[in-house]
């Protein structure tokens, strides 16, 4: 039976998860495996909820700029063969090689970490600038096909971001997208892109 978490433990949590988010992260050594020249297009994917450059705008998704590249492979390995439970991480490294991993490890280890600006909502601009990772004119990664949403209707930008985040609309990446949006966000995403010309 899974231990029940008082209300002093959840204020020492949030206390420590306090802490540490206002520390001035520093710069590791570059990793002996992997080529983060080869990990910046393989990690295409991974920029939609972990930010450019593995700098995370979501208060729910980790900052993945800076960190140890052993750990983030052993991380990715556990989520792809199924040792650590998240649906949507395994859907996104299912088939990504332990070569390609280590590659992807390396880029992100290469970034230069910064402090969280999670707690700040972002603009309109701040999410076409996310989403059009895959939706724009030039998506980071080609071989992902993702409809374009320039000039949409507002509403039915709404209802799909929605749907998506619901899992009524089944699409496993977009679900992964969707899940950790406020409705704030999807107004802020849906204004945005509808007021676009198509590019």
């Amino acid at each position: 039976m899974a231990k029940q978490v008082t209300g002093l433990d959840q204020t020492r949590m949030e206390n420590i998860a306090h802490y540490f988010a206002a520390q001035k992260p520093v710069q590791r050594d570059l990793p002996a495996v992997g080529d983060p020249a080869k990990g910046e297009p393989l990690s295409g994917k991974c920029g939609g909820c972990h930010g450019p450059k593995g700098h995370s705008a979501d208060a729910k998704t980790p900052s993945l700029a800076g960190q140890d590249a052993q750990y983030l492979v052993m991380t990715m390995k556990g989520y792809r063969d199924g040792g650590r439970l998240h649906e949507e991480m395994k859907t996104m490294l299912k088939g990504v090689s332990d070569k390609d991993l280590e590659h992807i490890a390396a880029f992100y280890a290469a970034q230069a970490p910064q402090i969280s600006t999670s707690s700040r909502p972002m603009t309109g601009q701040a999410w076409g600038e996310r989403c059009d990772k895959c939706h724009g004119p030039q998506s980071a990664n080609p071989s992902m096909v993702s409809p374009r949403i320039d000039g949409q209707p507002e509403a039915y930008l709404t209802k799909a971001l929605k749907d998506y985040r619901s899992g009524m609309r089944p699409q496993s990446a977009m679900h992964a997208m969707g899940e950790p949006l406020s409705d704030a966000d999807i107004q802020a995403i849906s204004k945005f892109y509808a007021a676009i010309p198509p590019r």
